[in-house]
């Protein structure tokens, strides 16, 4: 093999390597910023997702999938994604039953005119 060739499988490395150790921190702090600034009318929610923990289900998740040949995607994506839920938390600022009671007082026919309109059948 020549140097370039050498060169470029050590970039697509390179590049894999800085992905593995910044793609987790990037997207627990994404995560956490978008979660911690999202309100639902006077409730808020909080998310405290640690990057080296998702480092860690990151990692491992790649080890399993690479010893079983892909297998565990579906389990790795469940794991990640299980992790990243339980780190949630929504802080009510009262009953939630008083805001669900309000809420399906406010249901409008749009929809129901909208399958009319594109004539979308919909069957249960």
């Amino acid at each position: 093999m020549g140097a370039p060739v050498v060169a470029a499988i050590m970039a697509v490395i390179g590049f894999f390597v800085a992905m593995t150790a910044v793609g987790p921190f990037f997207m627990a702090r994404l995560q956490n910023l978008v979660w911690n600034h999202t309100t639902l009318a006077p409730h808020a929610f909080r998310s405290e997702v640690k990057a080296s923990r998702l480092f860690f289900i990151f990692v491992t998740n790649m080890i399993a999938n690479a010893l079983t040949l892909g297998l565990f995607l579906p389990f790795a994506r469940v794991r990640s994604m299980r992790y990243r839920i339980e780190s949630m938390t929504m802080l009510a600022a009262g009953p939630l039953d008083a805001f669900v009671a309000g809420e399906t007082q406010q249901v409008g026919a749009l929809g129901d005119a909208a399958v009319d309109w594109y004539d979308i059948d919909i069957a249960l």
